[in-house]
This record gives structure tokens, sequence and C-alpha cells, in this order.
């Protein structure tokens, strides 16, 4: 990939991003899934032991359970300040992400904080 990144190429990366987000928060299950070549990989890294989820089977996994969690409805991933750059084999991401969180008829709480790394690859 070039040193650079054209401004249709940093549009279609900032693109996923947010496809991910809402596929996750609204349950789209196979939405969730097209965000990722076949062969992606989702490392969860957030806990003492990382997970991680590898194939369009496993992510569909990984969709199916969260959608079907009691938190599920209500939650809204916020991604911000995106940085996209190119790198070896495709272009690189970071976000920061916060995630808010509304049961019942309770007020949003912040959820989670944190950061994205991503890996972006062209797939025919």
């Amino acid at each position: 990939m070039a040193d650079t990144l054209s401004a249709a190429d940093q549009l279609a990366i900032r693109e996923v991003i947010a496809r991910y987000a809402w596929a996750l928060d609204t349950g789209d299950v196979e939405g969730f899934v097209a965000c990722f070549c076949r062969d992606g990989v989702l490392l969860w890294d957030a806990f003492e032991e990382p997970q991680r989820w590898q194939g369009h089977a496993a992510l569909r996994h990984f969709a199916t359970f969260f959608r079907d969690q009691p938190t599920s409805a209500g939650r809204q991933h916020h991604v911000t300040n995106t940085l996209v750059t190119a790198c070896d084999g495709g272009a690189c991401s970071r976000s920061y992400a916060a995630v808010a969180l509304r049961q019942g008829d309770g007020p949003h709480v912040l959820h989670v904080m944190g950061y994205y790394e991503d890996l972006f690859r062209r797939q025919d």
C-alpha cells in the first residue's frame, strides 16, 4: 500500500468502524460479520485473559452472544478521534471508544471507556 491513503479509502475505513458500532448496538449479527474479512480477527484484550474470535463463524458467535445479553438493549458505542494511516498490509486505525448503557427508564451511564486498534485490508 502507498505511504498515504486516499480520502475515499479513509472515508471507507471510517464507515466500517461506524457500521461495526451500529451493528453491534442494534443486534445486527450479519452486519457485524460483514465488517470483517473472511479470516478477520476480533481481539478483546480488556480482560486479564484476552479473548479472540477469528473467521466469520466465530465472529457470528460473538455477535450473537453479545446481542443476547440482558444489557444489550440500550447500549451505544461512541467512537471518536479516529486516526487512519497506511501500514504494512493495508491501513491501520486507532480510535477512542466509550460505551453508554441505559437500562429501563434510568439515565444513560458511561459503562466502558477504551480504544480500538484496527487493521484493514482489501478483500475481493
